[in-house]
Order: structure tokens, then C-alpha cells, then sequence
């Protein structure tokens, strides 16, 4: 039981709660920012005269559809590490 208690007592010394959701945070915001996503589709697309700059509307749209997905979960594991900071945990 002291064992369970001495466990308790360093990860609240230790704010590991608070990091966890932090580093979480941290990495889902990594990943939306490199997210990408390549559907194949050429249906819709946005010419300039430099082919390299030409835009998938399908890809861009989807890719979003993903980032968005991600940095929603950022979003949320960034406010438990504000709460779980206020709580001290």
C-alpha cells in the first residue's frame, strides 16, 4: 500500500500527468503539420504556367479533412495539460 501511495505522490510531485498530455500534444500537432494525403484524382485541379505549383483540389481538401482531425485532438490534449497544470497534477 506505501508502494501505491509513494507511486501517487511522485508522479504528482513530478507533473507527469500534465507532460504526458503535453508531449501528446506535441506530437499530434507535429503530425497534422506533416500530414498529407494523395488521392490519385486529377479531376479538379488549379494551373499556373509552372507545372510544380499546380494544385489537386481533391488532395488539398482531403489533406485538410486530416490536418483538421488532428489538431482537434491537439487542441483537446493541449486544454487536459492546462487543467491537469492547474490541478497540479
Amino acid at each position: 500500500m506505501e508502494d501505491i501511495f509513494f507511486m501517487m505522490s511522485w508522479i504528482k510531485e513530478h507533473h507527469v500527468v500534465s507532460l504526458t498530455f503535453g508531449v501528446l500534444s506535441a506530437i499530434l500537432w507535429i503530425k497534422s503539420a506533416t500530414a498529407k494525403v494523395e488521392l490519385g484524382k486529377k479531376i479538379v485541379m488549379v494551373t499556373y504556367e509552372d507545372p510544380e505549383l499546380n494544385v489537386n483540389l481533391h488532395d488539398f481538401f482531403a489533406t485538410a479533412r486530416l490536418q483538421s482531425k488532428y489538431n482537434s485532438f491537439a487542441a483537446l490534449s493541449a486544454a487536459a495539460t492546462a487543467l491537469f497544470q492547474i490541478f497540479g497534477l
